[in-house]
Order: C-alpha cells, then structure tokens, then sequence
C-alpha cells in the first residue's frame, strides 16, 4: 500500500469518529419520550386601584318651606258692605228716574227698573247696596248680538236671565259680587279681573233679579229653565229702546 493510500484511510477514520457522537445524540433524543412541560398560568392583568368613596352623611329631615305666594294673585276676601271705606274705594253713584213696568216672570209679579238706553245699560245695578225681594231690572237692548254682563261696581249678588229676540231663555247665572275698585287702581286694571257672564247664544233682552231667586223658583211650577218662552209683550219694549 502506498503511502498516499494509508494516509487517505486514517484521516477516513477520523471523521467518523467525529460523526458518532453527533449520531449517538440524535439516537438518545428520538428514544427518549418527551417531557410534560407545566402549563404556564395566564398573567392575571393587575387590579385597578379603586378609590374610596364617601357616603354623604343624611341631611336632617326639615318641614318644606311653603314659596311666598304673589300678593297680585291672591283675591281679597269682599267685606260686607257696611264694612267698606268710602276712602278705599272710588265712589260711584246709583242710577235712579228710571222708567218702570210691572210685569210677570215665572208667575209672579215683578215691579221692573226698565234699562233702555246705553247709559243705563252701563251702570245698571252699580253701587246699589239693595235690591227689593219683588223687584227686577230690565235691559232691552236695540238689537240682537252676543252679550256679556259683569258686577262693576256692584254691591250686591245678582241672578241674571238671558232671552233672545224670541222671548226664549239662553242662559242662567247666579251673578256674585267682587272687589270694588280701590283708589289705587286703574278702570282698565280692574274691569279686566272682572269675571264675564255670557249669553252663550246671541241675545237681546238681560233679565236681573234679587240673589237667590233661580235657587228659590227651581221648585216652583213657574221654575227658569233654558229653552223657556217668556211670554210678555217684548214688542213694546222694543220700540222704546235706543
């Protein structure tokens, strides 16, 4: 064997003594069964701090404390009137010399103040402090419209009846008298807080009567009712009226 041939067999040799242990490696590791790995517990994310809270302390329970009411919305009780100041008030004189007529309403005779014009269909019953239990006032006004009468300056409780130019009744009011104008209040001011009476349908004839009569007739076989005729010679009163 020639020299060149012994020193190529040696150096063969070599190699693979160094492959056996890389081979030996391989081999341990492919018969060696695997090892359980523990699993691994998730990270828990860290609790948020969470900042004290304070209850309130419970107020004292305390009685509601009533608002002030506006003076302006509160209505005066009205004094009787014998308890009115002549001061306090603005002072208004009572219509008298109106014409007369007796005449029958609801079967019974009534001795009637007969308004006829615009001035005594203004004031009629103002400041009279009484009105006689058999007496009644009459407005006969010139033509028919819807009509809405008040208690201005008046002193006393009313019954009103409404007729239209047919002598038939449309509406009934039991007419209460209210706060009299003070010296320190305007016309304006006080005709606009008085409440209005309403004839609900055109009409042509107010029929005034003492307070109490429409409670005092509903038993009556003459009673008011709405839709009544009143049968009384209307014709003539309207030839006097302007």
């Amino acid at each position: 064997m020639s020299r060149m041939q012994t020193l190529a067999r040696v150096l063969r040799r070599r190699a693979n003594f160094a492959v056996l242990p890389a081979f030996a490696a391989c081999l341990l590791a492919a018969n060696t069964p695997p090892v359980a790995t523990p699993p691994v517990a998730p990270t828990q994310p860290a609790t948020p701090l969470v900042p004290a809270v304070t209850t309130p302390a419970t107020p004292a329970t305390t009685p509601p404390v009533s608002a002030p009411i506006n003076a302006r919305t509160v209505r005066k009780p009205m004094p009787p009137v014998e308890d009115i100041k002549p001061g306090e008030i603005v002072s208004v004189a009572a219509q008298s010399g109106l014409p007369t007529q007796e005449l029958v309403f609801f079967g019974e005779v009534w001795k009637c103040e007969l308004c006829l014009d615009f001035k005594s269909r203004e004031v009629g019953m103002g400041a009279r402090t009484e009105f006689a239990c058999d007496g009644a006032m009459v407005f006969v006004h010139p033509q028919t419209e819807m009509l809405a009468f008040w208690m201005k300056d008046c002193r006393i409780d009313l019954d009103m009846v409404f007729v239209d130019a047919k002598g038939t009744i449309c509406a009934l009011a039991e007419a209460k008298r209210e706060r009299l104008r003070y010296q320190n209040e305007s016309r304006l001011v006080y005709e606009r807080r008085l409440k209005r009476y309403s004839s609900n349908r055109p009409a042509k004839y107010v029929l005034e009567f003492p307070a109490g009569t429409l409670d005092r007739l509903k038993n009556s076989t003459g009673q008011p009712t709405m839709g009544q005729t009143i049968n009384i010679d209307w014709a003539s009163l309207d030839k006097r009226a302007h």
